[in-house]
Parts: C-alpha cells; sequence; structure tokens
C-alpha cells in the first residue's frame, strides 16, 4: 500500500550476512496516523500489515499470535487475518467521580494477568494504570494520584503541591511487571522511575534526579 512507502525505500547500512539465518527475527512497530501498526524483519522488510486504519491508538502489542491494540476508550484484538474483536470500552468506567476518556497514550506492556494500560481522565491525566486480562477484564488499577497523595499525606506533605488535578504533572510513559520483587515499576517522564508494591500498592522506592522539584517534599525523597 502506498501508505507504507517510508517502509519500503530502505537503506541498508549493515546487512546480515549470509551465514546468518533470519530465523523469527521480527518486531511489532506502534501505529501512526493513517494507518495500524506493522511487523518488520530484521532486514527491514515488511512482513505484516494491520490493515484496521480506524484503529489509530499509538498503543499496540503483540501476544499469544495476536496484536492488541487500543483506541480511544477502546481495547481491540487483532488477529493475523486482521479481524478485530472489541474486548472492552472503558469509558464507562469512573475513577475519583472521573470516566475514563483514553486508554492509547505511549505504552501497552505486559502484566502479570494481560495487559497494561496507560489510562486517564478529565481531571487526572496520564496517572491511571489499568490492568486488563487479554478478554478485556478489567482486573486491577493503580491511580497514581491517589497513591502519591497518600504517601505524601502520610510523609506530613501537602499533596496539593505536587500532585495537580486536571494538569500533567506525572506524565506515565511505561509501565514494567517486575515479578521478583512483586514490583510495578512505573516511570515519569518529567520526574522519576517509581517502584510500587504490586499487591499492597505501597510506594517501595524512586530512583530519580533529587535536584528536581519532586525530592524538596520529605516524603518522596524518603
Amino acid at each position: 500500500p502506498t501508505t507504507y512507502s517510508d517502509y519500503q525505500e530502505l537503506t541498508i547500512n549493515s546487512p546480515r550476512g549470509s551465514s546468518v539465518a533470519l530465523d523469527y527475527g521480527l518486531f511489532l512497530l506502534k501505529p501512526q496516523s493513517g494507518y495500524g501498526p506493522i511487523i518488520m524483519d530484521t532486514d527491514g522488510e515488511l512482513r505484516w500489515v494491520q490493515p484496521n486504519t480506524n484503529l489509530d491508538g499509538i498503543e499496540s502489542l503483540f501476544i499469544n499470535n495476536c496484536v492488541y491494540q487500543t483506541t480511544g476508550t477502546q481495547f481491540f484484538q487483532v488477529a493475523l487475518d486482521g479481524q478485530a474483536t472489541m474486548l472492552h470500552d472503558f469509558s464507562s468506567l469512573i475513577i475519583d467521580g472521573d470516566s475514563i476518556n483514553s486508554v492509547q497514550h505511549h505504552n501497552m506492556d505486559p502484566s502479570p494477568r494481560g495487559v497494561f494500560l496507560c489510562a486517564e481522565t478529565g481531571t487526572e491525566v496520564e496517572s491511571i494504570v489499568l490492568e486488563s486480562d487479554l478478554n478485556g477484564n478489567l482486573v486491577n488499577t493503580f491511580n497514581l494520584y491517589d497513591i502519591i497523595s497518600n504517601a505524601m499525606t502520610a510523609g506530613g506533605d501537602t499533596p496539593s503541591n505536587f500532585v495537580i488535578a486536571g494538569n500533567d504533572w506525572f506524565h506515565n510513559n511505561a509501565n514494567c511487571y517486575w515479578p521478583h520483587y512483586n514490583t510495578l515499576v512505573v516511570s515519569s517522564r518529567e520526574d522519576f522511575v517509581m517502584g510500587i508494591n504490586y499487591s499492597t500498592k505501597q510506594i517501595e522506592w524512586i530512583l530519580g534526579d533529587t535536584s528536581k522539584y519532586w525530592a524538596t517534599f520529605p516524603s518522596l525523597r524518603k
């Protein structure tokens, strides 16, 4: 298709040696405006194109021979034959009195029971992690607004000086489950990487630049 011409004009800087078998050297590229995710091989050749351009969310993940993808508030499974099935629409989910308006920013990441979705409401911007199983059932929620606010309150700080409703104060970029420690590792673009106990939802550690604003709060610096 002409919309994929950028991926068909290749510059080979370091070709694969003839003694190296291609094997299963494949990778998934996220969707971009106007087309869905694609799968390329390590020679830079297109191997699969998601044909449904109505699914324009940027989050996608390949699990169990299917592409899982979001658009707006909807979570889809796309089979390799292009058949798309909507698994769930999260628009009816209410968090702190406000409904989910998006599950399609930045990353979709593997979770213990399915996938982590980056979600937000009108007042909690890029600061909610939803965990869905691969059938679209919500199995867990990590509200970073509440988790950090509770830790700051317990540590004697005023959360509203850092956790600001309606503002992109956290900007969640990615989530990773660390099974050895039962920890959800969350990346905040502006501030730090944070470890949260998957079961208790308590902050276990923060790794970040202590010259930044977050470290002026004793509860977080601790």
